[in-house]
C-alpha cells in the first residue's frame, strides 16, 4: 500500500482557517500609528467596526480619521489594562515594536482575545492579508 508522505501543517500546526468575520459595531482595539497601522484602520473603518487606536504619537492620517469622529485615540503607550478597559473583539498590534507587538498578542492571548501581529503571523492568533480594492 502507497503511504502519503504528510503535507506540511498537516498536524495542524502553522496552518490557518480562513473565515470572514463581521466586525459591524465590534470594537477593535489598534495599537500603533504608523503607515501599517493606518492602513489597517481604513479596513477596519471600511468593515464597519468601532476602531479604538492607542499610540503615543499619532501621523497626520490617523490625527484626521480622529478629527473627523471615525476613530476613538488614546495618546498613550499600550498597556495590559487598555484590553481590560476596552475588552476588543480583535487586537491588532501593529507598531514598529517586535517586542512590544509579542506582548500584545500575549497579553491578548491571556485574554481570550484574537490578535493579529504586524511582526510575525505566527506569534498571533489570525492574519489579515493585504486586499486590492477593485473598482475604486
Amino acid at each position: 500500500m502507497h503511504q502519503e508522505s504528510p503535507r506540511p501543517g498537516a498536524d495542524g500546526r502553522g496552518r490557518t482557517l480562513p473565515i470572514n468575520v463581521l466586525l459591524k459595531g465590534r470594537t477593535c482595539l489598534l495599537v500603533g500609528a504608523g503607515h501599517v497601522a493606518h492602513r489597517k484602520c481604513r479596513n477596519l473603518l471600511d468593515h464597519g467596526a468601532r476602531v479604538v487606536l492607542v499610540a503615543p504619537d499619532l501621523t497626520r492620517g490617523i490625527r484626521e480619521l480622529a478629527e473627523m469622529g471615525q476613530v476613538t485615540v488614546l495618546e498613550e503607550r499600550y498597556h495590559a489594562g487598555l484590553l481590560d478597559e476596552i475588552r476588543p473583539f480583535l487586537v491588532y498590534a501593529a507598531t514598529n515594536d517586535d517586542a512590544l507587538n509579542r506582548g500584545i498578542a500575549a497579553d491578548a492571548n491571556e485574554r481570550g482575545i484574537l490578535s493579529s501581529s504586524a511582526s510575525s503571523w505566527q506569534e498571533a492568533d489570525f492574519i489579515s492579508p493585504s486586499l486590492i480594492p477593485w473598482g475604486r
